[in-house]
């Protein structure tokens, strides 16, 4: 299995859970007092509190909002950052610290210990719209990757018979009692005809994979396709309670799961597996078999300069910690311009749970 960035960094510390720098303990709790500037009112601070679940920011009122509503920027803890590109967001790095990062790209934990709250507010006051012209938007990574090989001499895509070819898979809905459905789901063929499965479901009464059932042929020449894992279903119509969805692009298919940056529910695929392979998996609902369950991530502008994008995990070896970047992005929605700054992962008093971000922000004015 092949994890992304993310997912890579948490694997360091499986026994642990985030918690957060917000600079130094000492800026915690030290008053800022931020000036107008850029013809604007002074900063504003808002928290985003995605400590139990993903939670979504609306620049303009600096409130936390519903996933359908009006929003800029999203987290979701072991997932990360994202824009609302399907709204037309689009965002850069405006100001990073390049000496956080020695010439071999590893953090350099003085020079994060360095920044504060504080001591980084002129650099943000300093930035202004014409601070970068290279917006971009959010593009989702797909976490079925590796599970075929391709002969470039013949093109012919082969299914691999391998580790790499398998997941466990979570549904994006639980039941009445909170119990979500999973199945061991692996690829069998590719061809012109599409993408074909084997689904094993998983028995909650029984504890045990049933027997496996093909998905037939899922393919996405016509338009998305839709797959329900608990009855083996597809739809080309987007429904309550997909699982998957396999889109084309250009030539090739993506895979996404209804979870993080590619839906709303709570689908996820079993990355973080503490067995050999996903046949080792005898209990998908085992944290001692399968630690996590990610939905998909987004990489953009807010995927750097940090491995958290505004955050760097684990700075000189400590795996307890969330380090901010202090990194400055700006967001563009339609004609107006906003400025953004994560400085703390634990609240504006540097007390609150992990994955409770204390957030720097005001429109730019000129």
């Amino acid at each position: 299995m092949i994890l992304n960035k993310t997912q890579s960094s948490l694997l360091a510390a499986l026994t642990f859970t985030l918690t957060a720098c917000g600079g130094s303990s000492s800026d915690s709790s030290e008053q800022d007092n931020t000036g107008a500037t850029n013809n604007a009112a002074a900063a504003n601070y808002s928290t985003l509190d995605a400590s139990m679940a993903p939670a979504y920011l609306d620049l303009a009122s600096g409130h936390n909002v519903a996933a359908n509503e009006e929003w800029h920027i999203s987290y979701q803890k072991y997932v990360g950052f994202s824009i609302n590109s399907d709204t037309g967001i689009e965002a850069c790095v405006a100001k990073q610290y390049e000496t956080l990062y020695d010439a071999n790209g590893e953090a350099v934990k003085t020079e994060f210990s360095a920044l504060t709250r504080n001591n980084t507010e002129n650099d943000f006051n300093n930035v202004r719209r014409d601070g970068c012209t290279d917006f971009t938007s959010d593009e989702v990574e797909s976490q079925f990757t590796d599970w075929y090989t391709y002969n470039s001499t013949t093109h012919v895509i082969t299914v691999n018979n391998d580790d790499s070819n398998g997941w466990i898979i979570r549904s994006s809905t639980a039941d009445s009692n909170g119990n979500y459905a999973y199945t061991r789901l692996k690829a069998t063929a590719y061809d012109r005809n599409g993408m074909t499965f084997s689904s094993e479901l998983w028995d909650n009464n029984s504890r045990s994979f049933l027997a496996a059932e093909s998905t037939g042929a899922l393919s996405p020449k016509n338009g998305t396709v839709y797959w329900n894992l608990e009855d083996n279903t597809t739809s080309t119509t987007e429904f309550a309670g997909w699982d998957l969805k396999i889109e084309a692009q250009g030539y090739a298919s993506h895979i996404y799961v209804n979870g993080g940056a590619s839906g709303s529910g709570d689908a996820g695929v079993g990355s973080a597996l503490l067995v050999a392979n996903v046949d080792a998996v005898t209990d998908p609902t085992s944290t001692q078999q399968v630690y996590k369950y990610f939905g998909d991530s987004a990489s953009g502008p807010l995927s750097t300069p940090g491995s958290f994008g505004p955050f760097e995990y684990g700075v000189g070896g400590d795996n307890h910690e969330m380090w901010p970047t202090f990194a400055v992005y700006i967001l563009k929605s339609g004609e107006r311009y906003f400025k953004a700054q994560v400085v703390s992962n634990k609240g504006e008093d540097g007390t609150q749970n992990s994955g409770t971000l204390y957030i720097r922000h005001q429109e730019i004015i000129e």
